[in-house]
């Protein structure tokens, strides 16, 4: 290389290797209603994916009570690996403090690509 034959390559910085992500093993529930509404949530206004809308998840290690298996899928940001496993829940009523929306109502909502797997699948059941 140029460096090399110049005589530079001791005073190039030297590029440290990146630290490696760290993974994290999340829950996504597909939460219904029978009207077909979809329970959402907001993320906080920062951090990963700040103030985007989301299936519910977190880092539970069992499946849910209940919970009909839908797949699993895998997201990649820079500094963090999701492995995800979703569930299908079904509920009988709204729960206040929720926010359940119509298949319309979450078209238009800007929601993170991490869960286009769910999202896909919400489709094919015309939710």
């Amino acid at each position: 290389c140029t460096a090399c034959r110049e005589g530079l390559q001791q005073t190039l910085p030297i590029v440290e290797k990146k630290a490696p992500r760290r993974v994290e093993k999340r829950t996504v529930l597909l939460v219904r209603l029978e009207d077909g509404r979809i329970l959402l949530h907001r993320r906080p206004a920062k951090g990963l994916l700040a103030g985007l809308w989301e299936l519910p998840n977190d880092t539970l290690p069992d499946p849910p009570p209940g919970g009909e298996p839908c797949g699993e899928a895998k997201h990649i940001f820079t500094h963090v690996e999701w492995h995800m496993r979703g569930y299908i829940l079904r509920c009988d009523r709204r729960e206040a403090g929720y926010v359940w929306l119509t298949r319309e109502q979450r078209h238009a909502l800007a929601m993170p690509g991490a869960f286009k797997y769910y999202v896909n699948i919400l489709e094919e059941l015309g939710l």
